[in-house]
């Protein structure tokens, strides 16, 4: 159905990249995210949270150590909560203190609010769904894998100039890209900011939403600490020519696929400008508090205080806990995903 509906707005009027990654996302109806998106081994990917107990625990207890050493509430606000397990893990951890926060939880699929729901249940009366971020909000905020699910524009440099890629239908009613003129000014401001050495050919992923989601974010917190767990690079990294077909991916199953296949069932997303965003985050009024490598900021913040030890021997438990918190901290994983936490006031 999201094919026809895409295939009518073609025929109406072109259609940028970002705006068909938006549609394939989040259709109010048939949006991957709103309807379909699946986590974990029977899914289509696996977050943090899910490989592992000891990441929801850590981050606990980073957040605790944030509440004490600058006094913010103890007020928990999440971005895209999926099951509910890094919710859990995290409640399961301040429960664990004698402490009992308030967790908020903003949540775009009905679907997913209705797991978290029932996964959530022995922490129901902590949880709180809300249909917006609030206005004049003091609290930490978490956004876990949530600004690489933002639509991005794509843009080729060709003969000297960069043009955005734009999505066609042909005869045979199959989707196809071609380049035609940028659809915003937005567009080459930032990659005019990016200070960029393009190469003939090479396509870049422009996220604007990114920005402006990060504006939002700081007009509506009074007081508190935004954490940022994501894959990306600093801005030098992601556009190095060694990236020349950009970093944009879609994914079914664990398996990539064509972005333009199968729109509505499958996930499309692309690596965070680190760069651009810790740019923003300090033009807007934000503290930098630590810009690290997940692998560095777990291993800081205590993971392994989390794994069982004995010195005769150590159960099957705990060894597979082991086993997967290196795969949290070491490469790929542990490098390729960052943690940015921002304060303000």
């Amino acid at each position: 159905m999201l094919k026809e509906i895409l295939k009518e707005k073609i025929k109406k009027m072109p259609l940028t990249f970002r705006d068909f990654m938006e549609l394939a996302l989040y259709h109010p109806d048939y949006g991957y995210y709103i309807r379909k998106v699946s986590l974990g081994k029977a899914g289509d990917f696996y977050t943090a949270p899910i490989l592992s107990k000891s990441f929801g625990y850590t981050l606990g207890k980073y957040i605790f150590n944030l509440n004490q050493t600058y006094g913010i509430p103890l007020t928990l606000l999440e971005f895209g909560a999926g099951t509910g397990k890094m919710a859990q893990d995290i409640l399961g951890w301040f429960a664990a203190q004698g402490l009992f926060p308030e967790y908020h939880i903003l949540e775009i699929s009905a679907h997913l609010r209705e797991v978290q729901r029932k996964n959530l249940e022995r922490q129901q009366n902590q949880i709180r769904h809300l249909p917006e971020f609030p206005q004049n909000f003091s609290g930490i905020i978490i956004a876990n894998e949530v600004v690489d699910a933002f639509p991005v524009h794509r843009v080729i440099y060709q003969k000297g100039i960069f043009q955005e890629i734009y999505v066609g239908v042909d005869d045979n009613g199959k989707f196809f890209t071609y380049p035609s003129r940028l659809s915003s000014p937005e567009i080459e401001l930032y990659l005019k900011e990016a200070n960029i050495s393009p190469v003939e050919g090479q396509i870049f992923d422009v996220n604007l939403e990114a920005g402006k989601w990060l504006k939002e974010i700081y007009q509506k917190l009074n007081r508190g600490a935004l954490i940022i767990f994501d894959y990306g690079y600093t801005t030098e990294e992601l556009y190095h020519p060694a990236r020349r077909q950009g970093t944009l991916t879609s994914f079914s199953r664990h398996r990539q696929q064509d972005p333009l296949e199968n729109p509505g069932n499958q996930d499309i997303t692309a690596h965070v400008d680190f760069g651009m965003l810790r740019k923003k985050a300090k033009t807007l009024g934000f503290k930098e508090e630590l810009y690290l490598s997940q692998g560095e900021f777990l291993m800081q913040a205590g993971i392994m205080e989390f794994v069982k030890r004995d010195d005769l021997i150590q159960t099957l438990e705990s060894y597979q806990e082991t086993l997967k918190i290196k795969k949290l901290i070491l490469p790929p994983m542990g490098e390729v995903f960052k943690v940015l936490v921002l304060l303000k006031n």
